[in-house]
């Protein structure tokens, strides 16, 4: 089913939803370099509320979806609220600092720290202010361009011809999931091979190493993306079912490993035992004490890996899912 209008308002649709996830990832980079920073503030705020690390992934999924907009739009609210209570806390905060009313000792950390959350916060809250016109915007196209497939589906003559056009529309629908999902396969190919330079793998289970393996899962998964184009239709729905039964395995994998890692983490805490063994090491043996420090400073925790891939693979089924439309 061909129809200008129809064309127009997809690509509409896309271009809103790659805004909306352009402003998500910002917010959910802005809201990680504040989880970052909370470590060296010292002056109480509401740097907690952050919601964005949840709101922002959120919003992306949505737009794979193709539905549920209103549930992210709600999480953006909640998180622009907390943005602005962060921001009139530190305020407030700072202001008070000028008066000799409420001034106390605590007033030069309250500035500098305040006054750099009053920037962080003003900037987030913009930030999430036009994610939330962006979903907005992203909504009302996609209504649009349902209420135009329905119409032009509807004026189509006879029931054999509407049969014909829902056929059509689902092999474009999977043309464009594969374009789709060979992206993201390509995305995450860089995360997985820093996973096995810098977390070891082999000393974390083989939990981490299953969910590793994905290595093979995602080469495979580029190979099958191309064999929508290239076999029949029965043979796009065979690799479109196997694509979904991989991505739950691989998300079920991947969940169940950054729990085991969250569960396992022992992080060593510093003390004056540990200060003075490293000291007599470094002094006894400096070349094993340089090659021991330099390993560690580049071994990394791997539980971010496993949830990106979490959401990788949630990507990967919400692009699936996606409504039949042409």
């Amino acid at each position: 089913m061909s129809d200008a209008k129809l064309k127009l308002g997809y690509q509409t649709v896309e271009k809103e939803s790659g805004s909306v996830r352009f402003l998500a990832f910002l917010s959910y980079v802005l809201s990680i370099f504040l989880a970052w920073n909370v470590q060296f503030l010292t002056v109480k705020n509401f740097a907690f509320l952050g919601f964005h690390h949840i709101a922002s992934p959120l919003s992306i999924i949505v737009t794979f979806f193709q539905r549920g907009s209103d549930v992210a739009a709600f999480a953006v609210v909640v998180a622009l609220l907390a943005d602005l209570a962060l921001f009139s806390t530190s305020l407030v905060s700072v202001v008070r600092c000028f008066s000799p009313d409420h001034a106390s000792l605590d007033c030069p950390d309250r500035m500098l720290q305040g006054s750099w959350l009053v920037y962080y916060s003003g900037q987030h809250s913009v930030v999430a202010v036009l994610e939330l016109l962006s979903i907005i915007r992203y909504s009302k196209a996609l209504n649009s361009y349902l209420e135009q497939w329905e119409k032009n589906l509807l004026a189509l003559p006879d029931a054999e011809t509407r049969k014909l056009a829902v056929t059509e529309a689902r092999a474009q629908m999977l043309e464009r999931s594969a374009t789709v999902e060979r992206r993201l396969h390509l995305f995450v190919f860089i995360p997985t091979v820093f996973f096995w330079v810098f977390c070891a793998p082999f000393t974390l289970g083989w939990l981490a190493i299953a969910a590793g393996s994905r290595v093979l899962r995602d080469a495979f998964g580029v190979w099958v993306t191309f064999k929508y184009a290239t076999g029949s239709t029965a043979q796009a729905h065979f690799f479109d079912k196997l694509s979904k039964v991989l991505a739950s395995v691989f998300l079920l994998l991947s969940f169940a490993a950054w729990l085991y890692a969250e569960e396992a983490a022992d992080p060593s805490t510093i003390s004056w035992d540990v200060l003075v063994d490293g000291a007599h090491s470094a002094f006894s043996d400096p070349w094993s004490w340089t090659l021991d420090g330099f390993t560690h400073m580049t071994t990394a925790p791997p539980e971010p890996f496993f949830l990106t891939y979490v959401f990788i693979e949630t990507l990967i089924l919400a692009n699936r899912f996606s409504p039949i439309r042409g």
